[in-house]
């Protein structure tokens, strides 16, 4: 961070909140690992074996969330690389453990519109109503942010006046959760820190009617993968030098691309050769 903060332009107020860190692999992984724990228990997901330690009974209920789980998907023609679903997937080796689901960030966001659809059949007293709000926040949140991508990154004042109830009824949900298990020594429902960020966020969507989608940081973890495999295919003594040039390959067609026309040549043959 010292680095950046010499770069000539730098200023903290340049930087902007990651829908992708911040939300779908962030703070939302806490609300799947809760909420797939606590309707385990309730028997949504079919009753546990008779006998067995927790892990073993916990797994059987698990099992039969992913099959149904697997068959939403298959009814809406989507598909999702999430693991099937056990108590280490929840990141849980006792029972003291705080439930949070290992998922990526797509998978993450197909689990909780499920999740929120299952929820809404298992509304008893307060706090599973609550529970249900907040899935249901969380849902709606991704849904608007995903219909909002670009060209149609502006929020229109109909869209901006739904985010602003969303944030609200996730903020005030989930902190309502997280206090009512804290105050009865219950291990679920973490709210962290990293939520501030996801807050200002959406805060910050409302305000200036762009779309959480224009600084989301899909592309950018995509084309860190592809430089990762890039580098992986290259000599370890030769890896640095190579990886950039693998790497300036790709970069001269995407920008090829998008100018129309092919830059010259000589301008690639010039930046190999300094790299030589």
């Amino acid at each position: 961070m010292p680095v950046l903060c010499r770069l000539r332009g730098f200023h903290v107020l340049n930087t902007f909140e990651d829908t992708l860190h911040d939300d779908l692999i962030g703070v939302r992984l806490d609300v799947l690992g809760s909420s797939l724990l606590e309707l385990s228990r309730e028997g949504a997901f079919g009753p546990p074996p008779p006998t067995g330690s927790w892990k073993i009974k916990l797994n059987a209920q698990l099992s039969t969330a992913h099959l149904q789980f697997n068959s939403w998907l298959a009814l809406r023609g989507e598909e999702c690389s999430q693991a099937e679903f056990s108590h280490l997937n929840l990141s849980m080796t006792t029972l003291d453990c705080w439930p949070t689901l290992k998922s990526k960030a797509k998978n993450a966001a197909f689990i909780t519109a499920w999740l929120s659809e299952v929820a809404k059949g298992f509304v008893s007293d307060e706090f599973t109503e609550v529970r249900s709000a907040c899935l249901d926040a969380f849902a709606k949140i991704w849904t608007l942010t995903n219909e909002s991508k670009y060209p149609n990154w502006q929020l229109t004042d109909e869209q901006c006046e739904a985010l602003e109830t969303l944030r609200q009824m996730a903020l005030l949900s989930l902190h309502w959760l997280s206090k009512h298990c804290n105050s009865h020594d219950v291990f679920r429902w973490k709210i962290r820190p990293k939520y501030h960020r996801m807050d200002h966020g959406l805060r910050r969507a409302v305000r200036t009617k762009m779309s959480p989608s224009v600084y989301y940081t899909f592309s950018p973890e995509d084309f860190m993968g592809m430089v990762a495999r890039m580098c992986g295919k290259c000599h370890g003594s030769t890896i640095i030098r190579r990886g950039v040039c693998r790497w300036l390959l790709s970069w001269f067609v995407e920008m090829s691309e998008v100018e129309g026309t092919l830059l010259p040549i000589a301008s690639y043959i010039e930046l190999m050769g300094s790299l030589a």
